[in-house]
């Protein structure tokens, strides 16, 4: 059974829907993700909420244009990927779910949901990997983060990028820089470095 914690979040949709006298209701959103070669990651449950899987720490939320914030991958309580915003005004609402790695855009959807007074409605949503992305590349030193080996200190790393036979890029970054982390943003989906 899915479950998520009460979000009451009434202030931060003010403005949303329709506005009406009508009772409110609620929405219950679910996510999982689907990467660029069609692999899906997760199911809606606590059980594989596909967050590690994919790499989403965050998914950030806007309810007709109005941004509601970031939140957990998984709900802290519960594990459950997914969210409830609670005394909507009924009407229909655009939703836009964004999966953030680190803040950084990974997965996205967007789409129409209607509110029903006195209703929770809920949607199961897959988030589509975004192209084109920040490919992120970690190294090591013989298996240490460390810039200090046995050789010696290391000043310097060279490195070259490819996509296949084609160079996309060389440069020497300061070792240890980043965290180790070399980032080569807009980098189109389903090609091999």
């Amino acid at each position: 059974m899915k479950r998520v914690a009460w979000l009451m979040a009434a202030a931060a949709v003010a403005g949303c829907g329709t506005s009406t006298n009508s009772p409110p209701g609620s929405m219950t959103l679910y996510w999982a993700f689907q990467d660029g070669a069609g692999n899906g990651y997760g199911n809606y449950t606590p059980a594989n909420s596909g967050c590690a899987a994919a790499g989403i720490d965050h998914v950030a939320i806007a309810l007709n244009n109005v941004d509601q914030g970031d939140f957990p991958c998984e709900d802290t309580a519960t594990g459950t990927p997914g969210i409830q915003f609670a005394r909507l005004a009924p009407g229909t609402y655009t939703v836009i779910l964004d999966g953030l790695r680190g803040g950084d855009l990974i997965y996205s959807s967007s789409y129409s949901l209607v509110v029903i007074s006195n209703a929770d409605v809920s949607q199961d949503a897959v988030l589509q990997a975004v192209s084109p992305a920040a490919l992120d590349v970690y190294y090591s030193l013989n298996g240490s983060y460390s810039c200090n080996t046995s050789a010696g200190v290391v000043t310097s790393i060279y490195y070259a990028l490819y996509d296949g036979p084609t160079l996309v890029g060389t440069d020497t970054v300061q070792c240890g820089a980043n965290n180790n982390d070399l980032v080569f943003p807009n980098q189109p989906l389903g090609h091999t470095y």
